[in-house]
């Protein structure tokens, strides 16, 4: 080990001697081709390396994070520095393939944009970060960037995508300002988005429900393991009540109570027997015939205008908020607040309610 170090040290005593014989000044054509060439690192790096150097030098001038003058400085001297280095490295690649000597500096640069902000999350691939500025202008309004299907998703509707933009830009706000973030103004926003979905799903609002699409069966390779098993299932239980199901069309999708153990649940059996004892008798058969001992969920015909109240009385609705609310679960964790359970069916206004239970855990009896 002390030879090695010995080494070690002796090499980095003439690292200045090295580099003048070995690294070359300018570059050459064809570069990628050349597989046998090392290069050295240089202080021009990814985004999140520029991110963090320059969190480090606001924490270094200023002794704490904030959004002053001097703070916003530090990222003027960061982008400075950059935009000079890549200009400088582009020129030499630039004599190295025989530009003229009087446009190799022709190129100008500037910043992308500034991130004040960043939630930056535990899961792979998922931040939301808050820009004021973008090539050197000031927004007239914050760009927010929402990377990752857990904060980012057409699927989600309008309701929860517009309301979960305000909450972060209100609390961006308040960061900004330094203000002391009290625990009502992170949680009352989420429990106000599982109530209001709850409620609008009660009245029978379809906007909330997801699609899938179901295509002819002569298009799956295995017809009854695909989508088109719950076509078979719509037409054989419930069309003479409902009406029939066209396809290809995109279905809309209701969550049954207990998930995969809903034809096991008798409490809701039964109470699907009360409501329509020949819809009940008819969905038995067909999974028994099918050799079907789980059921999680069952798909409509986009031709309603709301979901029949039978589908209401069946359905998992903690399921359906549940998968609705991810982008506040999602930003509840970054901010280190835990929402595991919220996978078991539990909600975020079970244990932040001030009053009462806002959302029914069992079948609500007549």
């Amino acid at each position: 080990l002390y030879m090695c170090q010995h080494l070690q040290n002796a090499f980095l005593d003439k690292n200045d001697l090295f580099k003048m014989i070995i690294t070359q000044g300018c570059l050459f054509t064809q570069l990628v081709f050349q597989e046998e060439m090392a290069r050295e690192c240089v202080p021009n790096s990814d985004t999140d390396s520029a991110i963090y150097y320059t969190q480090a030098l606001v924490e270094w001038r200023r002794g704490k994070l904030d959004f002053s003058k001097p703070s916003y400085e530090m990222n003027a001297f960061i982008t400075l520095v950059l935009s000079h280095g890549i200009k400088h490295y582009l020129a030499l690649a630039c004599r190295g393939m025989g530009v003229e000597s009087d446009d190799v500096f022709l190129i100008s640069m500037k910043n992308e944009f500034l991130y004040d902000l960043i939630f930056s999350s535990a899961l792979a691939k998922h931040y939301i970060a808050i820009a004021t500025i973008q090539e050197g202008k000031v927004l007239p309004s914050y760009r927010v960037d929402l990377k990752g299907v857990g904060f980012r998703n057409s699927a989600y509707p309008e309701y929860i995508k517009t309301t979960f933009m305000s909450y972060v830009l209100e609390l961006f706000d308040l960061i900004r300002k330094e203000v002391q973030i009290k625990n009502h103004l992170v949680m009352d926003p989420v429990v106000n988005a599982e109530y209001h979905i709850y409620q609008r799903l009660m009245q029978g609002d379809i906007s909330y429900l997801s699609n899938t699409t179901v295509k002819p069966a002569e298009e799956y390779d295995i017809p009854e393991q695909s989508a088109y098993l719950y076509y078979e299932l719509w037409t054989e239980v419930f069309s003479s009540v409902y009406g029939e199901m066209t396809v290809p069309s995109k279905c809309l999708k209701i969550p049954l109570y207990g998930g995969d153990r809903f034809l096991k649940n008798t409490k809701i059996l039964n109470k699907l027997k009360q409501l329509d004892a020949g819809i009940h008798d008819r969905l038995l058969k067909f999974c028994k015939e099918r050799g079907r001992d789980k059921l999680a969920y069952i798909l409509i015909p986009p031709s309603f205008d709301e979901i029949p109240k039978l589908f209401l009385e069946i359905m998992d609705m903690r399921q359906s908020i549940t998968s609705i609310c991810v982008p506040f679960y999602r930003f509840l964790e970054l901010l280190g607040v835990a929402t595991a359970k919220v996978d078991e069916n539990e909600l975020v206004s079970d244990f932040y309610s001030v009053k009462e239970q806002l959302v029914p855990f069992g079948i609500v009896e007549n």
